[in-house]
């Protein structure tokens, strides 16, 4: 508690002061209910990218999948063809090695995690902006901050956001709409705050999609040129680093 101390983190170490809270950390552990920084299988790149925002331990259900990581997130309210599209990028995404990330929303969240979980079940991924027990579960694994039975939240919904675009290299948008929306503002403060490279969906004429591209965002025009945008994703970071 006292290193705890030492780096700013009251909270934590006054948490921590009780023995009963540390006993039932260790069992919510045991029992796989809790992921914490400590834990093996958290997502190193919350660490780099986000830094002391990075959560220091969050509810599961079920098992953290393993890395690489792409998330994609959009529009809950898609076009029977944006439906597949995004399906088939989930698919694309697992059967190019990736798990695949999202918020578990309606629309292209929910059709993303379903074309993963179609090729390998263990290789989806939600993060919730309400707790774990509330509502039926869609992928067999799921992560959220807040407590099993919270309802959602606007402010649980941007840190959600945030975890998400962390989580991964690459974010593919679907569907945004032009300054308005979840998806838009989820998008440009990514950008801003450089949490991931985005790669979108290129429809002809569609000003969102446009807007992400001229501000450096990859263009996807269909699902299975998804391998060259992970190539381009990866040919900058290396440049980057460079």
């Amino acid at each position: 508690m006292e290193a705890l101390r030492r780096n700013g983190l009251w909270a934590e170490a006054f948490a921590l002061e009780s023995s009963d809270r540390i006993d039932e950390g260790v069992a919510l552990l045991d029992a796989g209910r809790a992921l914490t920084v400590a834990c093996p299988d958290y997502p190193s790149r919350w660490i780099e990218v986000l830094g002391a925002s990075a959560p220091p331990a969050l509810w599961i259900r079920g098992n953290m999948p393993p890395a690489p990581y792409l998330a994609v997130v959009g529009s809950r309210k898609l076009s029977s063809s944006d439906w597949r599209f995004a399906s088939e990028v989930g698919r694309q995404a697992v059967l190019l090695g990736y798990t695949v990330v999202s918020g578990g929303a309606e629309g292209a969240d929910r059709s993303a995690i379903a074309g993963a979980a179609s090729v390998d079940p263990r290789r989806a991924l939600e993060i919730w902006p309400r707790g774990i027990d509330r509502g039926p579960l869609r992928s067999r694994n799921t992560l959220s901050t807040c407590e099993p039975l919270a309802e959602f939240s606007a402010s649980q919904a941007m840190e959600r956001n945030a975890l998400i675009y962390a989580s991964a290299a690459a974010t593919v948008i679907i569907r945004a709409r032009f300054r308005e929306g979840g998806t838009w503002i989820g998008a440009s403060n990514a950008l801003r705050s450089r949490l991931s490279k985005l790669i979108v969906q290129d429809v002809p004429g569609d000003l969102a999609a446009q807007a992400l591209i001229a501000m450096g965002s990859i263009p996807l025009s269909h699902p299975q040129g998804l391998a060259q945008a992970m190539r381009s994703v990866e040919h900058e970071r290396t440049l980057f680093a460079g």
